[in-house]
Parts: C-alpha cells; structure tokens; sequence
C-alpha cells in the first residue's frame, strides 16, 4: 500500500493525475490493493472536497464504477476526512447514526447508507473508549521538568547530484525541481 500511496502522492504533487489514470490503476491492480479509493479519499480530497470531487470525478468513477466494495472504501475514506479535520464531531455522529430518517432520501436508502456507514460508526466508538481510557491513564502521570537545554550540533546534508529528486522508489519516476 504504500507504494501505491506514494506514486498517488507523487503524482498529485506533480500535477500529473489527470493523464495517469490507467497507470494508477494499473498499478493498483499490480499490487492488488482492494482498498485503493480509500487511499484517494485521503490523498486528493482537504477542505475544497467539493471542488476536488468534480476534479478528480473521472478518477474515482474508474476506480468505483461496479464496485461496491470501492465505492464503501470511498464514502469511508471521506467519512475520515470529516472527522479528522474536526468538521463532523462524534456526538453528530452518534445522533445521526441512533435515527433513520426519511427527511431527504427514502426510508429504504436511508436504512442502506446506516448500514454502510456501520464499520465507521464501530470504529469511531472504539476510538473514543480508547482514548477516554488513555486519558484516565494520563491523569496518573507525573512530568518532570528540566530546564537545562541540551545543545547538539547539526550536521549538513548533502544534496544528491543533479537537480532534481526522485519522490518515488519503485520503477515510477516523478521528478520535482530542487
């Protein structure tokens, strides 16, 4: 998988998405990666999702089109996003999952995207005993300060020769000017 994160990387980063469609998959394909949209979700999408879900639409509909399991990788992927970026709170969360409504979509769709959205909700729950036990744990700790700096030197870094990087280990090469 990472492998296939860093060429996604290092092809976002290039700007060189948009013409590397059958390569990305191609690669997936080669490492066999079932959760690649997952990896997407988390690569091209930040806060301007909606700009970037038109952008990247031709992208993902390759990846997802006739594969439910893709298109699951994905809404949990952006289910992530929102609650990574502190968008979507746990409480809103618990709310929305503890009702299904018929408000915007059938009661049918609805109960269907609860179901869906059930390994998320799981892990978000677990997440949140975790870490309520690791603060319980933490209120035990005692820190000890010390004011005495330690001074190290630094040492510089050689550049590599040429002018330009290879972000990619494998035999994909994406170049970035120094």
């Amino acid at each position: 998988m990472d492998m296939f994160y860093k060429l996604v990387k290092c092809r976002r980063d290039a700007g060189q998405l948009d013409n590397n469609h059958k390569e990305i998959i191609a690669e997936a394909e080669r490492l066999e990666i079932r959760q690649s949209t997952l990896i997407l979700a988390e690569l091209l999408f930040d806060q301007s999702i909606a700009a970037q879900a038109k952008k990247y639409r031709v992208l993902l509909l390759r990846f997802t089109h006739d594969d439910i399991k893709a298109q699951k990788y994905l809404i949990r992927g952006i289910e992530q996003l929102f609650y990574d970026a502190d968008i979507l709170e746990e409480k809103a969360f618990d709310e929305w999952s503890s009702k299904v409504s018929k408000k915007y979509v059938s009661k049918d769709l609805s109960q269907e995207i609860h179901d869906r959205a059930a390994p998320f909700l799981t892990w978000l729950k677990v997440a949140e005993e975790e870490e309520s036990e690791s603060d319980e744990e933490d209120d035990d700790l005692e820190i000890e300060y010390d004011d005495r700096a330690k001074q190290e030197s630094l040492k510089q870094q050689q550049k590599p020769p040429g002018n330009s990087e290879t972000c990619c280990y494998h035999w994909h090469r994406c170049r970035r000017e120094w």
